[in-house]
């Protein structure tokens, strides 16, 4: 191999540890987000411990002065990390100014809930969840009343529950999967003092244990979403797909201020 080949082997090398690079700094931001959402600090000295523990006894390290890179790279993604957590905190105290309840509608199991809970937490907000005000007030899951007492009867309990919420703004209001088969409430949400947003999600990955309404097999779930999506789709001001609840809590926020 002469030096020509010798340096096109070596570019080949840097273009793929570019590539590498930028996969790893993507990662980094993701789990710096996650940090930020749950309070966790950038400095993790025992994870960077952990990688040169790695490095050294079930890599093949050919020179130590990888570590030294990778030292570097520490670096890098902490410094990278503080400069998003500013982002992530101008984001938030310009959030803070806004008055409009932040509404999540979507499917049943399609991580209202908790994407609910950690964006309040993030935006320093009361959360409510509809279906939780309901079990509170009558001690019965929604699920539960619907097998006792009907679907309709269920429905007009959420609907007043509804009502009640959205007497007060700043909130964030995570809502049953099917609180818009009553046209009443889509036009209680579809108002100027919300920002609505669809949570959407592959079928396979709802969560249906303790959702009567979502049983019965996959064509089921198929045509409750045929018939729900299209009213989803009319009240939201955003639709995101919730591959990972710390992007979509971010994309939510992001776009909350720009409205």
């Amino acid at each position: 191999m002469d030096l020509g080949q010798i340096r096109t082997s070596i570019d080949q090398v840097d273009r793929d540890l570019v590539e590498l690079l930028n996969r790893r700094l993507d990662l980094v931001d993701k789990v710096g987000l996650y940090k930020y959402i749950e309070g966790l600090e950038i400095e993790n000295k025992d994870r960077e411990s952990y990688i040169k523990d790695r490095l050294i006894n079930d890599y093949d390290l050919k020179d130590e002065a990888i570590l030294d890179i990778f030292e570097e790279i520490f670096a890098v993604s902490k410094a990278r990390q503080s400069k998003n957590f500013a982002s992530y905190k101008e984001l938030q105290e310009e959030c803070k100014k806004k008055k409009e309840n932040i509404i999540l509608v979507g499917m049943p199991g399609s991580g209202k809930t908790t994407i609910g809970k950690k964006l309040a937490y993030f935006l320093n907000r009361d959360f409510i969840d509809i279906d939780e005000l309901i079990y509170k007030e009558n001690k019965s899951k929604p699920g539960e009343i619907i097998e006792k007492y009907g679907e309709s009867h269920f429905r007009s309990l959420e609907s007043d529950a509804l009502k009640r919420v959205l007497k007060e703004q700043g909130k964030v209001i995570a809502t049953g999967g099917g609180i818009l088969t009553k046209d009443e409430n889509l036009t209680y949400i579809k108002n100027p003092t919300n920002i609505v947003y669809y949570i959407d999600r592959n079928l396979e990955d709802l969560a249906i244990d303790g959702r009567p309404l979502s049983q019965g097999g996959p064509q089921v779930l198929i045509d409750l979403y045929n018939k729900r999506n299209i009213r989803y789709d009319t009240v939201c001001d955003l639709k995101i797909f919730n591959e990972d609840i710390y992007d979509t809590i971010y994309t939510i926020a992001k776009h909350y201020l720009t409205i």
